[in-house]
């Protein structure tokens, strides 16, 4: 009998002991509200315990002395609702950090009454020794109810109403999340409790707040992963497991992304403080301008707003945020003006189930930030391709870095007035008849970005080099041959050392291999670790040649400080329209003022006969392009590396 009493507080002195050990392994100091929490842990669990020894020692351990066993329920009936008013106070104080300071007296009202239906619960127990109103114990030793026996369930009742409407009446100042996963709570409490009328022999009351205490731990365990500490807005993981689900579900989604554009220069110049501000106040901005779409954090400074489709227009929303980002933000004794970018889709995008809703919405908004900066950009089909595009590339780069099908091939540099060569550019390309329309100019950066640049120009030095180290093992003239090198390249210690072995491995003479990097790498890395990987390369006769000049990254005071042999002009300095004689001019008056500071000269996309022409006419010494030669396999470079060889090719 002893055992099917108290069997569900042994089961909920368990919970409550595994949730007191797991709340417990926390270093970091505790809030207030914490501290409350793990008081009602501690109170439950002793609650708990005495329960379960008082119902022990009743049945097994009888005495004669009557006023023991009314002590015993007395302390029981005394202690047993201070795990629920801890529990209960716990939701006040929750309750309480998220609402406004003016509501703080509201706040000790609602604690007031919850105290004194405590303190009167205590006083009417305790007349009890004298009235017997609630409780009394026959000759037997036996437990009677008597008429105010329900006083616990009443108390525990009116304690539950009234914090619940206090929750509910500040239910705009709780996130969804939270208020989600607290509303069915009062109401499994109370069902409980009456279960515990029904079946008055039953120890139940326990296994309500243990309930309850799971609920609120795995409520706090999931706002840690879901909310934003900030703002208290749902944050990234929330908001792509919630889009994901929808996707599943083929629910219609809209969303607008927020994209806030050099943000970080707020914080530097107000202080982060002043910038958390602003973050607040744009946070009170969307929740208070759109009620019917979920506001979420994205990431630092980049909010979602998602909403059913038939809940709103988001050309209409992005319309209202950019009317008020037009004026300006005044928080905390500053006025800050925003600058934002904004996309506007919808999901699913497409029929396909296996279209990865993360992956599209990434790199639309990638798109956006670095196409379309300061606009809002509406997602459409052309986006959806390039996604789709981008993804087969990836694919197809990891397949064929596992499965060794890259493959090399070499363009001719051409001086311009022997038509012979001056050099080669080693250009990597991919055995596969899936991307032969993809140039390297589209593959490339996607290796950037997803971190396998480094394998690649790995691949073409180790060809390059073993290509030269195999003619000079036949006594062959060894041509000349550039290597494209990342701006990425220059912070990577290892890869650095991996290539410098490379090529002393094969003794490459010195003069036979240039890296070349792109102006952008003085936009992304200090001059003073480009010229200290350029000097470590220089001592294993690796020369360098400037890529791309003339596209406005350039700093002229760097590059005339920096070791370039050749410096290669870009195509657009050739094409740019209309052509004539001012562009002739430019050209001449460019490639004189570099040959003056002693660098030799190349210049990219020479197409036609008439770009040619025109450029030996300005006596201008080399270019590359496909009017010379297209890029060669290696067959067919291994006919054309001897300086007899002339250009265009036959």
């Amino acid at each position: 009998m002893m055992i099917w009493h108290t069997a569900p507080e042994i089961v909920s002195s368990l919970v409550v002991g595994v949730l007191l050990l797991s709340s417990g392994n926390i270093r970091l100091r505790l809030t207030k509200k914490e501290r409350v929490f793990q008081h009602t842990l501690i109170v439950t669990l002793c609650v708990l315990a005495y329960n379960v020894i008082v119902d022990v020692f009743v049945q097994s351990a009888p005495v004669d002395q009557l006023w023991i066993y009314t002590l015993l329920y007395t302390v029981l009936y005394l202690i047993y609702p201070m795990a629920l008013n801890f529990l209960l106070w716990y939701l006040i104080l929750f309750i309480g950090e998220k609402t406004p300071s003016t509501h703080k007296v509201k706040q000790k009202i609602v604690t007031a009454v919850h105290a004194g239906l405590y303190a009167l619960y205590c006083i009417i127990v305790l007349l009890n020794l004298k009235t017997g109103w609630v409780f009394t114990v026959d000759e037997g030793g036996i437990y009677v109810r008597e008429v105010l026996n329900t006083l616990p369930f009443i108390l525990a009742f009116s304690q539950i109403i009234v914090v619940t409407s206090h929750f509910l009446a500040e239910k705009s100042y709780v996130d969804r999340i939270t208020f989600y996963l607290f509303r069915w709570l009062p109401l499994v409490s109370l069902f409980i409790l009456v279960l515990q009328l029904i079946l008055p022999d039953i120890f139940l009351a326990g296994t309500a707040i243990s309930t309850a205490l799971l609920s609120i731990y795995l409520t706090f365990q999931t706002r840690k992963i879901s909310i934003d500490d900030l703002t208290q807005l749902p944050n990234r993981g929330y908001f792509i497991s919630s889009l994901s689900r929808a996707v599943r579900k083929k629910e219609v989604l809209s969303i607008v992304v927020i994209s806030l554009d050099d943000f970080k220069t707020i914080n530097d110049t107000f202080s982060v403080r002043k910038g958390d501000a602003i973050i607040l106040a744009l946070t009170s901005f969307l929740l208070k301008s759109f009620p019917h779409a979920q506001v979420h954090r994205y990431s630092g400074d980049e909010f979602a707003l998602s909403f059913p489709q038939e809940s709103g227009n988001p050309g209409e929303i992005a319309q209202q945020i950019m009317k008020r980002m037009k004026e300006p933000w005044v928080v905390d004794g500053i006025s800050a003006s925003l600058r934002y970018t904004s996309l506007e889709m919808t999901f699913p995008c497409s029929g396909n189930i296996e279209e990865k809703p993360l992956t599209i919405l990434d790199y639309a908004l990638l798109i956006a930030k670095t196409q379309h900066k300061g606009k809002h950009l509406v997602f459409n089909n052309t986006i959806l391709e390039e996604i789709r595009a981008r993804r087969t590339i990836i694919s197809r780069l990891h397949e064929s870095l596992e499965e060794e099908s890259l493959r090399v091939v070499f363009q001719p540099i051409v001086e311009l007035s022997k038509g012979t060569l001056v050099m080669y550019e080693a250009l990597l390309r991919m055995n596969d008849n899936n991307l032969i329309d993809i140039s390297p100019g589209s593959f490339i950066p996607i290796a950037e970005e997803i971190g396998i640049i480094d394998q690649l120009t790995l691949y073409v030095v180790h060809r390059v080099c073993a290509i030269q180290s195999e003619l000079m093992r036949d006594d062959k003239e060894v041509p000349a041959i550039a290597i494209n090198f990342s701006a990425s390249h220059f912070s990577n210690r290892e890869l650095i050392r991996d290539i410098q072995g490379i090529i002393a491995r094969h003794r490459i003479p010195k003069g036979k291999l240039f890296f070349e990097v792109t102006e952008h790498t003085f936009s992304a890395l200090p001059f003073e670790e480009i010229i200290k990987t350029m000097n470590s390369f220089l001592s294993y006769g690796v020369q360098f040649n400037l890529d791309d000049f003339g596209t406005g990254y350039s700093n002229l005071a760097h590059i005339f400080n920096l070791p370039f042999k050749f410096i290669k002009i870009d195509k657009s300095l050739l094409w740019q329209e209309p052509a004539g004689a001012s562009s002739s001019q430019i050209l001449k008056s460019m490639a004189s003022l570099l040959q003056e500071m002693g660098f030799d000269i190349i210049i990219e996309g020479v197409e036609t006969k008439e770009q040619a022409e025109t450029l030996r006419s300005i006596e201008f010494p080399n270019a590359q392009g496909f009017y010379f030669s297209i890029p060669l396999e290696y067959e067919e470079f291994s006919r054309t590396y001897t300086g007899s060889t002339h250009f265009p090719l036959d």
